[in-house]
Protein backbone atom coordinates (compact mmCIF):
# COMPACT_ATOMS: atom_id res chain seq x y z
CA UNK A 1 0.00 0.00 0.00
CA UNK A 2 1.33 3.44 -0.97
CA UNK A 3 0.57 6.11 1.64
CA UNK A 4 0.47 9.89 1.66
CA UNK A 5 -0.67 12.22 4.47
CA UNK A 6 -4.14 12.51 2.91
CA UNK A 7 -4.73 9.03 1.49
CA UNK A 8 -3.49 5.49 1.04
CA UNK A 9 -3.16 4.14 -2.50
CA UNK A 10 -3.58 0.51 -3.44
CA UNK A 11 -2.51 -0.97 -6.76
CA UNK A 12 -4.02 -4.19 -8.10
CA UNK A 13 -2.04 -7.03 -9.62
CA UNK A 14 -1.34 -6.67 -13.34
CA UNK A 15 -4.02 -8.05 -15.67
CA UNK A 16 -2.34 -9.28 -18.85
CA UNK A 17 1.37 -9.30 -19.60
CA UNK A 18 4.51 -7.43 -18.64
CA UNK A 19 6.11 -6.86 -22.02
CA UNK A 20 7.44 -3.37 -22.65
CA UNK A 21 7.96 -0.45 -20.30
CA UNK A 22 6.30 -0.16 -16.89
CA UNK A 23 4.19 2.95 -16.28
CA UNK A 24 2.42 4.35 -13.24
CA UNK A 25 0.36 7.48 -13.87
CA UNK A 26 0.28 8.44 -10.19
CA UNK A 27 4.09 8.66 -10.18
CA UNK A 28 4.07 10.53 -13.52
CA UNK A 29 1.67 13.06 -11.95
CA UNK A 30 4.09 13.82 -9.10
CA UNK A 31 3.55 11.28 -6.36
CA UNK A 32 5.10 10.49 -3.84
CA UNK A 33 4.12 13.31 -1.62
CA UNK A 34 0.68 14.79 -1.31
CA UNK A 35 -1.63 13.22 -3.88
CA UNK A 36 -1.76 15.45 -6.98
CA UNK A 37 -5.16 14.08 -8.03
CA UNK A 38 -8.59 15.46 -7.37
CA UNK A 39 -9.58 12.15 -5.76
CA UNK A 40 -13.31 12.94 -5.96
CA UNK A 41 -13.20 13.35 -9.76
CA UNK A 42 -9.73 12.24 -10.92
CA UNK A 43 -10.48 11.30 -14.54
CA UNK A 44 -12.16 13.61 -17.07
CA UNK A 45 -11.50 11.79 -20.38
CA UNK A 46 -10.45 8.28 -21.36
CA UNK A 47 -9.67 7.52 -25.00
CA UNK A 48 -9.35 3.82 -25.80
CA UNK A 49 -7.83 2.77 -29.12
CA UNK A 50 -8.81 -0.80 -29.90
CA UNK A 51 -9.19 -3.48 -32.53
CA UNK A 52 -8.47 -7.13 -31.84
CA UNK A 53 -6.92 -5.95 -28.53
CA UNK A 54 -6.54 -2.69 -26.58
CA UNK A 55 -3.85 -0.78 -28.47
CA UNK A 56 -3.68 2.50 -26.52
CA UNK A 57 -5.05 4.49 -23.60
CA UNK A 58 -5.02 8.28 -23.39
CA UNK A 59 -6.21 9.44 -19.98
CA UNK A 60 -6.86 13.03 -18.91
CA UNK A 61 -6.56 13.47 -15.15
CA UNK A 62 -7.96 16.33 -13.07
CA UNK A 63 -5.52 17.62 -10.48
CA UNK A 64 -6.28 19.17 -7.09
CA UNK A 65 -5.51 22.65 -8.40
CA UNK A 66 -8.21 22.28 -11.09
CA UNK A 67 -5.83 21.83 -14.01
CA UNK A 68 -5.72 18.71 -16.17
CA UNK A 69 -2.92 16.55 -17.51
CA UNK A 70 -3.14 14.02 -20.33
CA UNK A 71 -1.02 10.88 -20.26
CA UNK A 72 -0.77 8.60 -23.32
CA UNK A 73 0.12 4.92 -23.35
CA UNK A 74 0.61 2.37 -26.10
CA UNK A 75 0.36 2.45 -29.87
CA UNK A 76 0.62 5.68 -31.79
CA UNK A 77 -1.71 4.59 -34.61
CA UNK A 78 -4.17 1.92 -35.66
CA UNK A 79 -7.41 0.61 -34.28
CA UNK A 80 -10.71 2.32 -33.61
CA UNK A 81 -10.91 5.24 -31.21
CA UNK A 82 -13.57 5.56 -28.52
CA UNK A 83 -13.50 8.75 -26.43
CA UNK A 84 -15.29 8.67 -23.08
CA UNK A 85 -16.00 12.08 -21.53
CA UNK A 86 -16.81 12.16 -17.80
CA UNK A 87 -18.80 15.14 -16.57
CA UNK A 88 -18.08 16.88 -13.28
CA UNK A 89 -20.80 14.71 -11.72
CA UNK A 90 -19.38 11.39 -13.01
CA UNK A 91 -16.77 8.95 -11.74
CA UNK A 92 -15.33 5.73 -13.12
CA UNK A 93 -17.18 3.20 -10.96
CA UNK A 94 -15.87 -0.03 -12.48
CA UNK A 95 -13.51 -1.21 -15.16
CA UNK A 96 -13.54 -4.77 -16.43
CA UNK A 97 -12.34 -6.79 -19.33
CA UNK A 98 -10.24 -9.71 -20.46
CA UNK A 99 -6.47 -9.97 -20.45
CA UNK A 100 -4.00 -12.76 -21.10
CA UNK A 101 -2.45 -14.82 -23.87
CA UNK A 102 -3.67 -13.91 -27.37
CA UNK A 103 -3.10 -16.73 -29.86
CA UNK A 104 -2.58 -14.50 -32.93
CA UNK A 105 -0.05 -12.14 -31.31
CA UNK A 106 1.47 -15.01 -29.27
CA UNK A 107 1.82 -12.94 -26.10
CA UNK A 108 -0.19 -11.73 -23.12
CA UNK A 109 -2.17 -8.54 -23.80
CA UNK A 110 -5.17 -6.56 -22.63
CA UNK A 111 -7.76 -7.94 -25.04
CA UNK A 112 -10.93 -6.09 -24.02
CA UNK A 113 -12.17 -3.27 -21.74
CA UNK A 114 -15.58 -2.15 -20.50
CA UNK A 115 -16.19 0.87 -18.28
CA UNK A 116 -19.10 1.63 -15.95
CA UNK A 117 -19.54 5.32 -15.19
CA UNK A 118 -21.66 6.54 -12.26
CA UNK A 119 -23.37 9.94 -12.19
CA UNK A 120 -23.40 11.05 -8.54
CA UNK A 121 -26.03 13.74 -9.17
CA UNK A 122 -28.62 11.57 -10.93
CA UNK A 123 -27.60 8.20 -9.40
CA UNK A 124 -27.50 6.66 -12.86
CA UNK A 125 -24.96 4.42 -14.57
CA UNK A 126 -23.78 4.19 -18.14
CA UNK A 127 -21.63 1.49 -19.68
CA UNK A 128 -19.09 1.91 -22.46
CA UNK A 129 -17.82 -1.21 -24.18
CA UNK A 130 -16.78 -3.83 -24.64
CA UNK A 131 -13.85 -2.24 -26.50
CA UNK A 132 -11.37 -4.56 -28.18
CA UNK A 133 -11.95 -8.25 -28.98
CA UNK A 134 -12.45 -7.19 -32.60
CA UNK A 135 -11.62 -10.72 -33.75
CA UNK A 136 -14.47 -12.12 -31.57
CA UNK A 137 -12.21 -14.76 -30.00
CA UNK A 138 -12.89 -13.75 -26.37
CA UNK A 139 -9.32 -14.55 -25.35
CA UNK A 140 -7.92 -13.84 -21.89
CA UNK A 141 -9.13 -14.12 -18.32
CA UNK A 142 -11.76 -11.81 -16.83
CA UNK A 143 -10.62 -8.97 -14.52
CA UNK A 144 -12.38 -6.02 -12.89
CA UNK A 145 -11.73 -3.21 -10.45
CA UNK A 146 -13.97 -0.67 -8.71
CA UNK A 147 -13.05 2.91 -7.87
CA UNK A 148 -10.07 3.31 -10.20
CA UNK A 149 -8.30 6.66 -9.70
CA UNK A 150 -5.29 6.10 -11.96
CA UNK A 151 -3.72 3.49 -14.23
CA UNK A 152 -0.45 1.58 -14.19
CA UNK A 153 0.83 -1.28 -16.32
CA UNK A 154 3.06 -2.17 -19.23
CA UNK A 155 3.14 -0.59 -22.66
CA UNK A 156 5.04 -0.93 -25.90
CA UNK A 157 5.15 2.54 -27.49
CA UNK A 158 4.71 2.61 -31.23
CA UNK A 159 3.58 -1.01 -31.48
CA UNK A 160 0.06 -1.80 -32.64
CA UNK A 161 -0.43 -4.01 -29.58
CA UNK A 162 0.65 -1.26 -27.24
CA UNK A 163 -0.94 -2.27 -23.89
CA UNK A 164 0.33 -5.60 -22.62
CA UNK A 165 -0.87 -5.29 -19.02
CA UNK A 166 -2.92 -3.01 -16.76
CA UNK A 167 -3.03 -2.38 -13.03
CA UNK A 168 -5.52 -0.09 -11.31
CA UNK A 169 -4.77 2.37 -8.52
CA UNK A 170 -7.47 3.09 -5.93
CA UNK A 171 -7.45 5.13 -2.73
CA UNK A 172 -8.73 4.88 0.80
CA UNK A 173 -8.88 8.23 2.58
CA UNK A 174 -7.62 8.33 6.14
CA UNK A 175 -10.49 8.16 8.59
Amino acid sequence: MLQTPDSAFVSTLVAGGSEGTYFNDLITLGWPGISPLDVKHPITVIEVRHGWVVDALNITYKLKDGTTKQIKHGAESGGNSTVIQLSEDEVLADISGKAGYHSYYKKALVCQLSLVIFNEKTSTFRTVGPLGNGDNTNQGAVFHDAGTLAFAGYETSGAQTGISGLSFITSKAWE
